[in-house]
């Protein structure tokens, strides 16, 4: 992995690379795959501009 840091005049940029530390990842891989969304029928452009108070 390549990390590239912008001059600065921070505090906790002091030391440069040298004051990254790794961490461990929290989790891998995906996870679960979410629920499908329902199949709805498109409105009628009607209620359509209802809703867009036309």
């Amino acid at each position: 992995m390549t990390l590239s840091l912008p001059a600065t005049d921070a505090p906790w940029a002091a030391d440069g690379l040298r004051s990254l530390r790794p961490v461990q990842p929290t989790h891998t891989g995906r996870g679960e795959e979410p629920p499908a969304l329902p199949e709805q029928p498109a409105l009628p452009l009607e209620v359509a501009m209802l809703g867009l108070g036309l």
